[in-house]
């Protein structure tokens, strides 16, 4: 296939995609790590507004650390498809194509999804600690 994209450009720009996707995730974790310190620490003594306020800023951030993440997840899967049709008629390939396009996790989406998942469950979770933080001052006691 004549094409003017090469095999390591896009093998580049995979790359790259996945470092943007592991640095948002990475992102997410850290806002998380800080819900949960706002949660233990503050526990019972915030009111009802200002505990409405961090909820939203905490969506907001979730939602936006979400939807760059599956972006990446079905770019990432796009690329790879175009290295699928770029590589088709090689007879040698780089080692790190050959890695990508047999590997059964690329080929299907279930890593975006499970990062998907994990991501929305972990929202559910603080924001649930956060409106109710009784449970959390239950749970410590028992």
């Amino acid at each position: 296939m004549n094409s003017t994209v090469t095999e390591a450009e896009l093998f580049t720009i995979i790359t790259a995609y996945s470092d943007i996707m592991a640095s948002r995730y990475e992102i997410f974790v850290g806002g998380v790590i800080a819900m949960i310190i706002t949660i233990f620490v503050t526990r019972d003594t915030l009111g009802i507004y200002l505990r409405g306020i961090i909820m939203l800023i905490f969506s907001m951030f979730s939602y936006v650390q979400y939807i760059s993440v599956t972006g990446v997840s079905v770019r990432m899967s796009q690329l790879i498809e175009s290295m699928r049709l770029v590589t088709k008629d090689q007879i040698d390939m780089l080692p790190a194509t050959v890695g990508i396009l047999e590997s059964p996790i690329l080929a299907t989406p279930i890593v975006s999804n499970m990062t998907s998942i994990s991501m929305a469950v972990t929202w559910v979770c603080c924001l649930i600690l956060m409106a109710y933080p009784k449970l959390l001052i239950k749970g410590i006691k028992n």
